[in-house]
């Protein structure tokens, strides 16, 4: 009887062990990233430019602010269609939808904001084009 017991009792533990590493393994999912740079028209870098992106389909919304060279990055994204928000004193206020995110794919969306009225907006739809760094070797 207690050689049974044991038996069960092992059988149970390894059951358990087994679902919860099932969920831990379909709790990981991967993750995207967003970057690039503010220009205005003459290439120069818009320093402190407001950037937000919002996953449309669950309205999370995510801010920064562009460094000193016009950069800004978003990291450990959820992959999903974004909706891309730039706005900076002196120039129009620039959207971009439909901003597909990819898993394991990072995303450079340079913007080149125009100089304007902030109540102006500059609306992309086109979906931006995914950015691949490229190796050039020497031979």
């Amino acid at each position: 009887m207690r050689k049974l017991n044991h038996y069960i009792s092992c059988m149970s533990l390894s059951l358990l062990l087994a679902l919860l590493l099932a969920c831990c393994l379909c709790a990981q999912t991967g993750t995207t990233s967003l970057r690039g740079s503010i220009l205005d028209k003459t290439a120069a870098a818009v320093v402190g430019a407001k950037i937000k992106i919002v996953k449309t389909d669950q309205g999370l919304e995510y801010e920064t602010t562009s460094g000193g060279r016009g950069e800004y990055q978003f990291l450990s994204l959820m992959p999903g269609t974004y909706t891309l928000v730039v706005q900076a004193e002196g120039f129009r206020k620039y959207e971009q939808r439909n901003l597909e995110l990819l898993v394991n794919n990072p995303t450079t969306v340079n913007v080149a904001l125009e100089v304007g009225s902030t109540t102006q907006t500059v609306e992309v739809s086109a979906q931006a084009k995914t950015l691949t760094p490229q190796m050039h070797h020497s031979v």
